[in-house]
């Protein structure tokens, strides 16, 4: 996934970048009023040389942002359908429980994601390339 942005800051290795937020709407904010802010601040990683003020290019590999994605929306609704399609035929009782601690189970596993190293280092973005100076 990629985005462009402006560089706000340098430090260490990183730059903090000032990107338009995309939004769902088409960028047809008047119809929906939901967008009060259209820029959001980024910090990523910065392996190339920029200065502040330069457009730069952002990428975040898709693949992670898609698992994170399908672990938060799917995971969630599906478990726990599978659990109670796989116990309905047992006791209403053991399927209920069954239902509800598969669900437990998925917040409980995309709550351990949201805090794991690697989540956090894979869904971190990285300066691609300058796309030339604002």
């Amino acid at each position: 996934m990629d985005s462009k942005g402006i560089v706000e800051q340098l430090e260490n290795g990183y730059a903090i970048v000032s990107v338009i937020r995309q939004g769902s709407c088409g960028e047809n904010c008047a119809a929906c009023k939901a967008c009060t802010n259209k820029t959001i601040t980024v910090k990523a990683k910065c392996g190339i040389d920029v200065k502040v003020g330069q457009l730069v290019l952002l990428s975040t590999p898709s693949l992670y942002v898609y698992f994170s994605l399908i672990c938060v929306f799917i995971l969630p609704i599906f478990l726990p359908v599978i659990a109670y399609f796989l116990t309905c035929s047992f006791s209403t009782a053991l399927c209920v429980i069954v239902t509800f601690a598969s669900f437990a189970f998925s917040i409980l596993v995309i709550y351990l994601l949201s805090r794991s190293d690697f989540s956090k280092n894979k869904l971190i973005p990285t300066v691609v390339s300058i796309v030339n100076n604002y």
